[in-house]
């Protein structure tokens, strides 16, 4: 029904802002904030400085917070150092890179890689970080930040990688199209096989025709190229819908729907 149509939606909302943590669900956002920064900073603490023994702990926490700010964006390790050397924190592209994979086997984040045929790591991609919490996120970002259309992102791919458990590293990885160069966010399958199963565009809101246009065409030309006949083009703000072209369809689906589904 329409009412319940709207409390999902705002229940959606809601988690988009608090996230999933327990102990924040009943707290008032005044109070609920301070938590969740106090775990950012007791992983940074306890599962990165002290654990691996790190002399300077004050560039683990400044990178913690450039990392935050990054959410469902891409990274550039040698940028944050040269900005922490601009700051007058001398620091370098091994230790960050160190502490980065500190960070992801303490679950503060996790990094979504360009989609590749080859064994070998690529120097040029650069990996999109994403948090492991959209409220977390949102609780240890800049204030006044909007970002609303990131922590979508985030949440989303946070999903995929709950229905993706048990396959293979990299599973989930990002897709750029070989003719224009359009970018999907997400490509589920073996990062090995020739095609991609599955493609997912997300985005905050496809009101604007442009803004629909645009991603409607990267799903386009990604399905066209992998052979793909449907995609999902999930949306915080918009209604179900279908679009059809050349005999395949890109199903758009409210997130509040989409993560409700047990099917990806």
């Amino acid at each position: 029904s329409s009412s319940e149509r709207v409390l999902l939606q705002t229940s959606f909302n809601a988690y988009l802002e608090t996230g999933g943590f327990p102990a924040v669900q009943e707290l008032p956002q005044q109070t609920a904030i301070p938590v969740l920064q106090s775990y950012v900073q007791r992983v940074v603490s306890l599962d990165v400085v002290e654990r691996h023994n790190i002399a300077r702990p004050r560039i683990p926490a400044l990178f913690a917070q450039r990392l935050v700010g990054l959410n469902a964006r891409q990274l550039s390790v040698r940028k944050i150092v040269n900005d922490l050397k601009s700051a007058g924190v001398p620091t370098s592209r091994e230790l960050l890179s160190d502490t980065l994979t500190y960070f992801e086997e303490a679950y503060l984040l996790f990094l979504l890689r360009e989609r590749s045929f080859s064994l070998a790591e690529s120097s040029n991609h650069q990996p999109k970080v994403y948090m492991i919490d959209p409220g977390l996120a949102l609780a240890n970002a800049r204030a006044h930040t909007n970002d609303a259309g990131q922590r979508l992102e985030n949440a989303v791919f946070l999903e995929l990688r709950r229905r993706a458990v048990g396959a293979r590293k990299d599973a989930i990885t990002s897709f750029k199209t070989a003719q224009h160069g359009y970018e999907i966010d997400f490509a589920l399958g073996d990062a090995l096989d020739e095609h991609p199963l599955q493609l997912f565009q997300v985005s905050s809101n496809v009101d604007d025709p442009k803004t629909l246009q645009r991603e409607l065409r990267a799903l386009w030309e990604g399905m066209e190229e992998s052979g793909i006949e449907e995609a999902a083009l999930i949306v915080n703000h918009g209604e179900e819908t279908v679009h059809e072209e050349a005999g395949r369809r890109i199903r758009q689906v409210p997130a509040w729907k989409w993560f409700l589904q047990s099917e990806l």
